[in-house]
């Protein structure tokens, strides 16, 4: 009985040795699996915490973000209303110039007809100048010649009158004894000048002559034309052919007045 006492306690002291052995490596067990189980729990939580300060600072990254997005995106849409003003104005501006340009060139239009019409007008003058140039230098030389002609007439007209006188003076005594009427007074031709159609006649002041007589032209009897008398000189008159004589009066054709 006492064997079997002592028996007993080693029964019950190696049982509860197990007991103590198997509870100590269960619960270290189960300590290591709390232990690993937290640590896990820990590093999820470090990564979750760590996960959300990084999602935090991209939040706040991505607001940052947004806010700067959101100024450029006002500072755009403000430079879109003046870019949009801009157009608006430089497309009022271009419609005016395009305007303007119409009308200059409208006005240019006009103002190239008006030249050119100038031109034509300032051609046509620098002809006329031109053409009027020669005239007047042709003018020029027939006044020149003309004037020649009038002094050498009238040198020849002065002589030929000095002539005349001096022939008429021989002959003025026995006429100043004959009295007679106009239209009795019979005279003749002295000279003829062709080419200015007067002629001298040896009839003048005492024989009644004065301007404005007319003298009918006889030859051989036959009348052939008519004279008018411009200027009168005591013994002899110059006259101007008429229109209605025909063919050359000569010296010495016979002259009466009407």
């Amino acid at each position: 009985m006492a064997t079997e006492i002592p028996k007993s306690r080693t029964i019950i002291l190696t049982v509860m040795t197990a007991i103590f052995f198997i509870t100590t490596a269960v619960l270290y067990i189960f300590l290591n699996a709390e232990r690993s189980k937290r640590e896990s729990v820990e590093k999820q939580l470090a990564q979750t915490i760590q996960a959300k300060e990084t999602v935090e600072k991209d939040l706040e990254e991505t607001i940052k973000v947004k806010v700067s997005l959101e100024t450029q995106l006002k500072d755009l849409e403000i430079k879109i209303q003046d870019i949009s003003k801009e157009l608006t104005d430089e497309k009022r501006a271009k419609e005016d110039a395009l305007g303007k340009l119409n009308k200059a060139e409208t006005e240019m239009g006009g103002l190239r007809t008006q030249l050119d019409s100038e031109k034509r007008s300032k051609l046509v003058l620098t002809t006329e100048k031109a053409k009027l140039s020669d005239e007047l230098g042709n003018v020029k030389k027939n006044y020149d010649s003309i004037k020649l002609q009038l002094e050498q007439l009238k040198r020849a007209k002065d002589a030929l009158e000095a002539k005349v006188s001096e022939m008429l003076v021989k002959q003025r005594a026995e006429l100043e004894k004959i009295v007679v009427t106009p239209k009795d007074i019979e005279g003749k031709i002295l000279v003829v000048n062709k080419e200015f159609g007067f002629v001298v006649v040896n009839i003048g002041e005492k024989d009644g002559m004065k301007v404005g007589t007319v003298l009918e032209i006889y030859r051989d009897n036959k009348q052939i034309g008519r004279v008018q008398v411009d200027k009168v000189y005591p013994a002899m008159s110059g006259a101007s052919i008429l229109p209605e004589t025909k063919g050359a009066l000569k010296e010495n054709d016979i002259v009466k007045p009407i």
